[in-house]
């Protein structure tokens, strides 16, 4: 399991980018750990057009890096098998005008990753995981 969980690490670290420290209100807050859930029942789901929608700039990747991404995402449904992927905690929530980060604990059958650091950007209103590790 904690191979499972070092993998999705991985991948979900490739959003990881450098923004200044700020400040969360409640309401980005909140957004932000939506975007996360919403992001993680997708993957659990296994729907790929869905995890688009929470990954800023997916409308400007090529086709190529989107296939490379769900190839990623593949991997990790198959060494999970049945197995869900739950939200441990989302903390250090720090926000920069439309950047923020945040510190993000993931579950896999009873095994906890390390916590991994995430980068955001509000793209048209909405936070959305940052697609710069993504290519985009």
């Amino acid at each position: 399991m904690k191979r499972i969980l070092l993998v999705l690490t991985l991948v979900l670290a490739l959003t990881v980018v450098s923004v200044s420290v700020g400040c969360a209100s409640s309401s980005d807050e909140s957004k932000i750990k939506s975007t996360v859930n919403k992001f993680i029942d997708a993957l659990n789901d296994g729907d790929f057009d869905e995890i688009f929608k929470y990954v800023a700039g997916a409308d400007q990747m090529t086709d190529a890096q989107k296939q490379a991404i769900q190839q990623g995402l593949q991997i990790y449904k198959q060494m999970a098998g049945t197995n869900k992927i739950t939200v441990k905690s989302i903390d250090d929530l720090e926000v920069n005008g439309n950047n923020a980060t945040a510190k993000v604990v993931l579950s896999l059958g009873g095994q906890d990753s390390d916590p991994t650091q995430l980068a955001f950007v509000k793209e048209d209103g909405t936070w959305k995981l940052s697609a710069s590790g993504f290519g985009g």
